[in-house]
């Protein structure tokens, strides 16, 4: 519970300078309906008649919640940050020795 506090505590922070665009709200939310789905276990499996459970489909949402975190790492730094330059990120390091970052 104390680890649900701490990220809810983050989300409120503003964003450093030269951070990733990382859209927590959305982690956040598909924490929440993984939680759901475990705690409707019985009832989804009982909707579902015998299909699904809700165990089994809070693991693919739970899995889901790397969506946001895998494209904020794939969009790289924001343009003109000295982490932009850095050789972890060839594509945008290379635009800025050519001059053409903003």
């Amino acid at each position: 519970m104390l680890a649900v506090l701490a990220v809810l505590a983050l989300a409120c922070v503003p964003p450093r300078a030269g951070a990733l665009a990382l859209h927590l709200g959305a982690v956040i939310a598909f924490y929440a309906l993984a939680k759901l789905l475990e705690w409707g276990d019985a009832t989804v499996f009982a909707a579902t008649q015998g299909g699904v459970s809700g165990h089994s489909l809070k693991h693919l949402v739970a899995a889901c919640a790397a969506l946001p975190v895998i494209a904020a790492l794939r969009a790289g730094p924001p343009q003109g940050t000295i982490a932009a330059s850095s050789p972890r990120f060839p594509r945008e390091a290379s635009t800025i020795r050519q001059g053409r970052a903003r």
